[in-house]
C-alpha cells in the first residue's frame, strides 16, 4: 500500500477530526485505508465509535431541503398550525428516519402539507404516502381522492395497507388513514427543534414540560 508521508500525517488528523471517514480520507489522498488507519495508529488519535462514526456522518450529509424565510403573520400561523399537528399527530421517536404525520381528517392533513411547502423547498417527488383502509371500502377511490386533495401522484402512493378484519360502517373512516411522509431525519430534527422552541417559549415553568417533577 502507498504510505502517507509523514508532512501529510497533520492533515490525516485534520479530516478525521472534522468527521471525515477513513475512507473518505484514503479517497482524497489517494491512499489505501489500511496507511490512514496507521497514521491515526501512530499519533494515537482516538478512534471513533460506530455510533459516533454514523452520528459524524449524518452531521456531514446535506438536507435535501432549504428552509424558507418565514415573512408573514399568516405564514407565521401556518407554522404554529402545522407544528401543533406534528406535536400531536406525527412520528417523534430517535428511531424515526424521517417525518412521517398520520391522520384521518382531511382538513388537518392537508394544512400539514400546506405547512410542509410553505417553510421547506424540497423535492416533492420524495413524498411517499401510504394508506390504510378497510376492505369494505373503494381503495381506489380513497387513492385518487387523497392525490388530487394533496396534489401528490398517484406513483408516489406505496402499496395500501387494508384491514381485512370486519367493521362496522360507523366505524369505517370514510377516508381511511394516511401516512405523509418524507425520508430527511433532517427535515424531522427541524420540525422537533420548533416544537421544543414553541414549549419553551409557552409552557416554561409548568409542570406540563418539567419533567424533573414527575
Amino acid at each position: 500500500m502507498l504510505s502517507i508521508p509523514k508532512s501529510e500525517w497533520k492533515k490525516v488528523i485534520t479530516y478525521y477530526e472534522k468527521g471525515l471517514s477513513m475512507r473518505e480520507i484514503a479517497e482524497n489522498l489517494s491512499v489505501s485505508i489500511g496507511a490512514v488507519t496507521y497514521v491515526l495508529r501512530k499519533t494515537q488519535t482516538k478512534r471513533r465509535d460506530r455510533v459516533e462514526a454514523r452520528k459524524a456522518e449524518f452531521n456531514r450529509k446535506a438536507p435535501s431541503f432549504t428552509i424558507k424565510k418565514i415573512d408573514s403573520l399568516s405564514k407565521k400561523e401556518l407554522q404554529a398550525f402545522g407544528i401543533a399537528l406534528y406535536w400531536a399527530e406525527g412520528y417523534k421517536t430517535g428511531s424515526a428516519s424521517g417525518v412521517d404525520f398520520t391522520n384521518s381528517d382531511p382538513a388537518m392533513v392537508i394544512v400539514f402539507m400546506r405547512f410542509l411547502r410553505m417553510r421547506y423547498t424540497f423535492d416533492t417527488t420524495r413524498i411517499r404516502i401510504l394508506l390504510y383502509c378497510y376492505k369494505n371500502q373503494d381503495v381506489k377511490n380513497v387513492m385518487n381522492y387523497w392525490s388530487k386533495l394533496l396534489e401528490v401522484p398517484l406513483s408516489q402512493f406505496s402499496k395500501p395497507y387494508i384491514k381485512t378484519g370486519s367493521e362496522s360502517p360507523k366505524k369505517t373512516m370514510r377516508y381511511g388513514v394516511v401516512h405523509i411522509r418524507y425520508n430527511d431525519k433532517k427535515m424531522l430534527i427541524d420540525i422537533l427543534n420548533l416544537i421544543h422552541s414553541y414549549t419553551q417559549k409557552h409552557c416554561v415553568g409548568t409542570q406540563a414540560v418539567n419533567e424533573d417533577a414527575l
